[in-house]
């Protein structure tokens, strides 16, 4: 990764691979939530229906967000939002497996 950590001890190299990861979560994680909360203003401020913010901002495959907004279109909300969480959650798994 960088070559000044691969002169450190291995204790040392695993904590700072270890940091390393830890802050690159939390700032995706910030980051994600910052890029959420500023397409809310900007939808706000444009006039923009808040479920055509969900479907951009869920980040899904073409193929699960044509189920979302067939849902959505068909009255059940709910089945859109559990396809959306449902894909997060996989995956967040997917990228630790």
């Amino acid at each position: 990764m960088l070559p000044i950590v691969d002169t450190f001890p291995t204790p040392i190299r695993l904590l700072l691979h270890t940091l390393s990861f830890l802050i690159g979560l939390y700032l995706l994680e910030r980051g994600a939530d910052k890029f959420i909360d500023s397409t809310a203003i900007l939808a706000k401020r444009l006039h923009i229906p808040q479920i055509a913010i969900a479907l951009l901002t869920a980040g899904a495959e073409w193929e699960e967000l044509f189920v979302v907004l067939l849902a959505v279109l068909q009255g059940h909300p709910n089945l859109g939002l559990g396809n959306i969480l449902g894909s997060c959650v996989a995956n967040i798994l997917g990228s630790f497996s």
